[in-house]
């Protein structure tokens, strides 16, 4: 009986199964990161929401009268449009990229990038800045309104935009690799379909395959059991066969050792008086009664021995 050993040629690198499980699981831990920035820009707005506003619809008739110099601490929070209050801009700086905007506002050679942030913070305009310390023989700091992405940029570079913009930019960033994630899900999975279908089909014909032997091997171990079983009935019958044999060929010594013991008293004890008795016979017809007795013990003997071989054989 031969089997066949099924291979499994699903474990490349380029199998359908495993691409998707690996996109499934960018998807799933940048989904995870998508989720955070979102409540971060949130809570970043709402930090934010009274900037430039007023909260009490009396803020001006209060600023007229000098309660922002008066009450500082109550006008500049909640009457801050009222009292002419901005609120500086907070940058993030981000290294290794630039942010060009779309015009240009001016360029100074701030010494340290706390100082390119803090131009640009200053600068109503300003919506990011570029700096750069060692890359053009001297400290660069690019003031730019407008507004663009985050681009890449040389090691030595920052780019300098308010941390609202970085935020919202990290946001935007994160929904565009989802979505081009998903984009890479839906294509393999239409690509991939028929080569899914085939290896379906033939997971299902090695199952199948799998079955058949298992059947197989059960029937090749119930003939194995069955020869087993019947050798050792033939094996137990010979052994009985064998007990019997021994057992007639005991009893069939006994009886021949009796018959000699019987055969030797009888001759014995009876030969001397037949041949007596025989030649009172021969010399005038005397008792022949003692030749009669041990012809019929002889008679009897022969019998006994060939019953007991008759019983033995059945």
């Amino acid at each position: 009986m031969k089997f066949t050993i099924t291979e499994d040629k699903y474990k490349g690198p380029k199998s359908v199964v495993l691409d998707l499980e690996s996109l499934n699981a960018e998807y799933r831990n940048k989904l995870i990161e998508y989720r955070q920035a979102v409540a971060n820009y949130v809570n970043y707005l709402k930090q934010d929401v009274n900037t430039d506003t007023n909260t009490n619809p009396n803020c001006d008739w209060w600023a007229a009268r000098g309660e922002c110099k008066k009450n500082p601490n109550y006008m500049l929070n909640s009457c801050a449009k009222a009292c002419n209050v901005t609120k500086q801009q907070e940058m993030v700086n981000v290294p290794n990229a630039t942010y060009w905007g779309e015009s240009a506002i001016s360029l100074n050679n701030s010494s340290t990038l706390q100082e390119c942030s803090a131009s640009c913070a200053s600068t109503s305009s300003c919506s990011g800045a570029t700096y750069n310390q060692t890359a053009h023989g001297q400290p660069m700091c690019w003031l730019r309104g407008g507004d663009s992405n985050i681009t890449a940029g040389m090691e030595s570079d920052y780019a300098i935009v308010p941390e609202g913009k970085q935020l919202l930019l990290t946001v935007q960033m994160l929904n565009q690799r989802l979505s081009d994630i998903n984009t890479q899900i839906q294509t393999i999975t239409k690509n991939g379909q028929p080569e899914y279908d085939s290896q379906s089909i033939e997971r299902k014909q090695n199952t199948a395959n799998l079955v058949k032997q298992f059947i197989m091997l059960n029937q090749e171990r119930d003939k194995i059991d069955r020869a087993i079983n019947d050798y050792q009935t033939v094996d137990q019958q010979q052994i009985t066969g064998g007990l019997i044999v021994n057992k007639n060929y005991f009893s069939f010594i006994l009886l021949l050792l009796l018959a000699i013991i019987i055969i030797f008293v009888l001759y014995h004890f009876g030969f001397s008086t037949i041949t007596q008795q025989t030649s009172s016979v021969l010399q005038g017809g005397g008792k022949v009664c003692s030749l009669w007795y041990f012809v019929t013990g002889i008679i009897f003997i022969a019998f006994v021995l060939m019953y007991n071989l008759n019983s033995n054989n059945k």
